[in-house]
């Protein structure tokens, strides 16, 4: 019995129900070019690439699906990090919206907030990232996420569909 119970603690606090979703939402306005599409070297087949100018003090916001792929409820407790934790990392990265069950029907995207993610559910998420260095070059396609799954408490960096790469040093920079 113990060792039954010792590896079920192992395998939930291990645990990582996250896959990008399928969900395809619009480039940030600021992104000029179209997204660029790359089916290989193991990258989730509907990731897709926005290069984004990297000028001081730009704000964009994007958005992008994740799916719980796992056989079991999770509550999503936090999406991305706190700022206080993001000091000199050269951007500041906020959730602004979600859209909690993308299959839904009639739902909108409402304010951040704990939400419930069911078995094979996707949920959409609306990021606002500012560059606070412009000589910041920077890729990223993962959103760290606090969920809590049988009363555990985990963290994780959720794979993303959309990949945001930072192309700088821009004019004006500085």
């Amino acid at each position: 019995m113990v060792a039954l119970t010792s590896t079920g603690i192992v395998l939930v606090a291990n645990y990582q129900p996250f896959l990008p979703g399928y969900k395809q939402y619009g480039p940030p306005a600021v992104v000029s070019e179209p997204p660029m599409r790359v089916p290989w070297l193991g990258l989730p087949p509907n990731l897709r690439i926005f290069r984004v100018p990297a000028t001081q003090d730009l704000t964009f916001t994007y958005r992008f699906s994740i799916w719980n792929h796992g056989p079991v409820p999770i509550t999503v407790e936090r999406i991305g990090l706190p700022e206080s934790e993001q000091a000199g990392q050269g951007t500041l990265t906020r959730p602004v919206a979600i859209y909690p069950n993308v299959y839904a029907y009639g739902h909108k995207w409402l304010p951040v907030q704990p939400f419930e993610l069911a078995p094979r559910q996707m949920a959409g998420v609306e990021m606002q990232v500012t560059i606070t260095d412009c000589d910041l070059y920077g890729t990223w396609n993962g959103v760290p996420i606090a969920f809590e799954m049988y009363g555990i408490d985990r963290h994780v960096l959720a794979p993303t569909n959309v990949q945001i790469d930072l192309v700088g040093p821009q004019p004006g920079c500085g």
